[in-house]
């Protein structure tokens, strides 16, 4: 920043700025005040287009103006003035605003432009001093090494005019030097990164050059390894400023000036055009020697490591991997029929089935791709928004469960291109267009088509549409971890006895079930799965079973009729019958008020007499109610089931639930150890928190440009967490289940671990009537929930960021008043 030049011009705007404090102080911004204060003092005009952040001379469309100076004429003067006042003028200038730190403030955001000009000549600068240290360097070796700017260079190369300098050899040009500073990392920067310089070494390449680029900056740094790596394998040197200050530089001098192997470059150009025309590149066709021939293709597959090339282990013929989709390809770029794109598609995503439906194709691939193992495909000869919006409506109906659907064209324009990506956001399934040219790129690469559609996906979608995290409903299996001790323990015990899966709200009891009852028919084992959220009595729960089970019960249902209903199952059943009975605290709870011929809680004994005849076993899943009977010695569940308490997911399970999907979306994590502590200390691994977080972080991916969502950071993730929608569902999470007093009891847990005699004290303490009874029960339940866990020494806080979530809704103090007036 020149701050002697903003002083300086402050200074010599004193008398402008006085005027112009005036004019706030009076409170009186009309018209006729501004043109007194300009008339009085001309350049106050100046003051006030710096803070309405306008150039020297603006020109309106109803043809005013602000002019360069004022006017001298009275009625141009009170025309400029009425302008003043519609541009709001009074809305800048409070009676109580610091003009001089205003115009200060303006002014350093003009001098952004020049900053960035003034950063850039002296990178320009200190890259010529590394380039004739590196040229001094090695003349002293013997090297007969000249760099001369490109401008000077009378090269008629195209590529030429995209870079800085070229290295000449012996007066023969073997390199082309070129640099990017990059202050941050994103889309822009990582596609410059992937495609841009690669590709211009390729363009180099066809004259015989190569390419030397010098890469630094904060956004290098944080650009992800993968990338790096792909870069340096791709371009023929790549350093950093420091690197080559410290000689490697002159290091790559001396690579250049090592001798070429005669005439490869001629060949290079031969084996690049019959491949572009989709030709099989033999060696025997080549205009030299048998052995000097196989050494140029297999040069020429070594330097384009990431085209899909098909090389014949003698080096005898090279030609595309998916030779038949380039020439596919190449013959739509001739002639296009909808019917021949569809095909060409279909043969580079390798679908196991493709079915003719109402104006297109429904594709069958053979995993998920998005969340759906199909995708709608149509094709015509040119973009055209009434077409894609019926696109959207046919692939909705033909494959409800897909993200999105391909409509094929011959070619495609920037603007059609940005039209499309604004019409996502208006239509049920995004619709993604592909030309033949993308077709063409991803039959050449060597990248999976499918990951390469992927990513087309990601850059041209409404990602709200294709967010690959579940919120609301049974986790799949694509984002099911972490589980698999439990899901072992359930099928182990099952054999011989019963299972109660306990826990909180959203920590997974459904998932774990669902996987359960997939994964347990394998093993000789017939499972029934019932969904007792809305069965709240022994009719309700007939209808589950009637719905659920295909089977017809008596109407007049008891209990004692469960041993039929097992009967019934087995004898259609050819294997040991496993009830798994989702949600059972309200059937539980009413079991115990009802009665069955004076016997209480006569379901869940018959439940019990059924699994120790070894009739059928029970999964159970619940909550509060079925926990405080399995712990009840009085209970009939005492010792009847195994109690399976379902808590956080560890460490190393959030970071996959996390990151895993988002590798979907072909969506990187620059800085993942502070990623995933962040996510680690918001969340103590709760499933659905994660799911929360990776769902929002979708959403904030999806208000990026196209090509700067391929990348995440740690401050991503603390801007969704920081809101309050975060931290009310962090608390609804943690906390939604637990009584007032059970909330109570967790606002005294510390993060030290404290005894519950201790606690009982500080809560007496704080006026609170609590017995010991209640404040062992309320951390079971709490321990249950994941927002304490016991230790060798007593009980603490399992959610350190539970507090930090509590002094949003006004911290510890103010929720104690609250929940003390709700227990009294």
């Amino acid at each position: 920043m020149d701050w002697s030049a903003i002083d300086q011009e402050v200074e010599a705007l004193s008398p402008a700025i006085i005027a112009v404090q005036a004019l706030a102080a009076s409170n009186d911004i009309s018209a006729a005040h501004i043109a007194s204060e300009l008339r009085r003092e001309p350049r106050a005009l100046d003051v006030l287009k710096r803070l309405l952040a306008v150039g020297d001379r603006v020109v309106f469309s109803d043809g005013r103006e602000l002019p360069s100076i004022v006017p001298v004429d009275a009625t141009a003067l009170a025309a400029l003035s009425e302008l003043l006042v519609e541009l709001r003028v009074a809305s800048l200038l409070p009676p109580t605003a610091d003009v001089r730190q205003m115009l200060v403030t303006a002014m350093i955001a003009s001098e952004a432009p020049r900053r960035r000009f003034r950063s850039r000549r002296k990178l320009e600068e200190r890259i010529e001093r590394i380039i004739r240290s590196a040229t001094k360097e090695s003349h002293g070796a013997g090297l007969d090494v000249k760099v001369v700017p490109a401008s000077l260079h009378l090269a008629t190369s195209v590529a030429l005019r995209s870079v800085d300098w070229v290295v000449l050899i012996g007066g023969t040009p073997r390199a082309a030097v070129t640099s990017t500073f990059q202050a941050r990392s994103g889309g822009r920067q990582q596609r410059d990164l992937v495609l841009t310089y690669p590709a211009l070494q390729d363009r180099l390449r066809n004259d015989g050059l190569d390419l030397v680029l010098l890469a630094d900056g904060a956004g290098i740094r944080d650009t992800p390894i993968r990338i790096l790596s792909d870069l340096f394998g791709r371009v023929f040197a790549c350093l950093t400023l420091r690197q080559a200050e410290e000689g490697r530089l002159a290091d790559v001098f001396a690579r250049l000036a090592q001798p070429r192997i005669a005439g490869r470059e001629p060949l290079d150009q031969v084996i690049n055009v019959a491949l572009e025309a989709g030709s099989v590149v033999a060696a025997s066709g080549l205009p030299a020697t048998l052995d000097h021939a196989k050494l140029a293709i297999a040069t020429y597959v070594q330097d384009h490591p990431h085209e899909a090339l098909d090389l014949k282990p003698d080096a005898s013929e090279l030609a595309w991997s998916r030779l038949s989709a380039v020439r596919g390809c190449l013959q739509l770029l001739k002639e296009f029929t909808s019917s021949h794109a569809i095909s060409v598609l279909a043969e580079l995503l390798s679908v196991r089935d493709r079915r003719e439906v109402d104006g297109g194709v429904v594709l069958a691939f053979d995993k998920d791709v998005f969340m759906s193992d199909r995708v709608y495909v149509t094709a015509a000869d040119r973009v055209d928004v009434a077409t894609i919006r019926l696109t959207a409506v046919r692939a909705l109906g033909q494959t409800p469960n897909a993200r999105f659907a391909l409509f094929v064209v011959p070619t495609i324009t920037h603007s059609e291109g940005d039209a499309v990506h604004r019409l996502q956001y208006q239509l049920a399934v995004n619709v993604i267009v592909l030309d033949v040219a993308t077709l063409l790129t991803m039959a050449k690469v060597v990248d999976d088509p499918v990951d390469s559609l992927l990513r087309l996906v990601v850059a041209a979608s409404d990602l709200a549409k294709v967010s690959p995290f579940v919120l609301t409903s049974v986790a799949p299996t694509r984002v099911y971890y972490g589980r698999e001790i439990e899901e072992a323990t359930v099928t182990t015990t099952i054999q011989t006895n019963s299972v109660a899966i306990l826990g909180g709200r959203r920590i997974g009891k459904t998932s774990l079930m669902k996987h359960v009852t997939q994964s347990i028919t394998t093993s000789g084992l017939v499972p029934f799965f019932g969904d007792c959220q809305t069965v709240r009595t022994w009719l309700d729960f007939v209808r589950m079973a009637e719905r659920a089970w295909d089977v017809h019960l008596d109407s007049t249902f008891t209990p004692d009729h469960l041993y039929q209903l097992i009967e019934v199952l087995s004898q259609r059943s050819a294997g040991h019958i496993v009830l798994l009975l989702d949600e059972v605290d309200q059937l539980l709870d009413w079991d115990q008020r009802a009665s069955d011929t004076s016997v209480p809680e006569a379901f869940f004994r018959a439940c019990r007499g059924i699994s120790q005849e070894g009739k059928a076993q029970f999964v159970f899943s619940g909550e509060r109610v079925i926990a405080a009977k399995l712990w009840d010695a009085q209970s009939p569940h005492w010792n009847f089931c195994r109690p399976l308490p379902l808590r956080q997911l560890d460490a190393d399970a959030a970071e996959r639930l996390l990151e895993e999907p988002f590798r979907e979306l072909q969506v990187g994590i620059s800085d993942r150890t502070d990623f995933h502590n962040t996510a680690w200390r918001r969340t103590s691994g709760h499933p659905q928190l994660l799911q929360f977080i990776g769902d929002k972080l979708v959403h904030l991916l999806n208000t990026r440009p196209s090509d700067e969502r391929s990348l995440l950071h740690a401050a991503d993730l603390i801007a969704v967490t920081d809101s309050y929608e975060f931290v009310e569902q962090y608390l609804e999470t943690y906390w939604g289940q637990a009584t007032a007093l059970e909330r109570l009891v967790s606002l005294f847990v510390q993060t030290d671990s404290t005894v519950p005699a201790a606690l009982l004290r500080s809560m007496q303490a704080a006026g609170i009537s609590i017995s010991s009874d209640e404040v062992l029960a309320a951390l079971r339940l709490l321990d249950l929930y994941g927002v304490v866990e016991l230790d060798s020494h007593g009980y603490r806080l399992k959610a350190p960021w539970f507090q930090s979530a509590l002094d949003a809704y006004g911290g510890v103090q103010t929720l104690l008043n609250e929940l003390r007036k709700e227990v009294a």
